[in-house]
């Protein structure tokens, strides 16, 4: 079986929650191979951490920006000088507490972060992604929690398994 070689040096990827966990991670990985890295999240401390751990790689940038709001991330998408070839939504939150004693707004907020984050970053960086010769690439991570229901997390497994339903759609359109 022959593998397919990414040339990560040509490569521009957009990490959504890149500050923290699998984002952290992830932007970890591919700055060792030398990919330009585009780091989102709303935590500036997170960000300026990652920065300085990773130095002095002169590919790695910042954007203190919240997902939720489509107008910071179509300002991001429209300021960036590079092309962007993978977009990788990793920003997320947890709410964990039963349907019946959970906050509208609390269940607002897993929703707005986890589902409409993905839909403003999609819609914002999809008009490059598509311009691309080459493939794009655009990756949403879910977890377990949007395949099977748990207790105490409805609105985490909400959001989650609309992620799911909403790669699938993307998916095929």
């Amino acid at each position: 079986m022959v593998k397919n070689k990414i040339k990560w040096a040509d490569k521009t990827v957009v990490i959504t929650g890149g500050g923290s966990g699998i984002g952290r991670a992830v932007a970890i990985a591919l700055a060792k191979k030398s990919a330009t890295i585009h780091l989102i999240d709303l935590r500036q401390e997170r960000i300026s951490a990652l920065l300085h751990e990773l130095s002095p790689n002169p590919n790695i940038y910042g954007h203190t920006i919240d997902v939720t709001s489509p107008e910071q991330l179509e300002q991001l998408a429209a300021t960036l000088p590079s092309k962007i070839d993978i977009l990788i939504n990793c920003a997320g939150i947890l709410h964990q507490g039963k349907l019946a004693t959970s906050t509208h707004q609390e269940f607002r907020q897993v929703m707005d972060v986890n589902l409409w984050g993905v839909i403003n970053s999609i819609k914002a960086f999809l008009p490059q992604l598509r311009n691309q010769r080459q493939g794009s690439h655009i990756i949403n991570i879910a977890s377990i929690a949007g395949l099977i229901g748990a207790p105490e997390m409805a609105a985490y497994n909400a959001s989650k398994f609309a992620i799911l339903g909403l790669t699938e759609s993307l998916a095929i359109e």
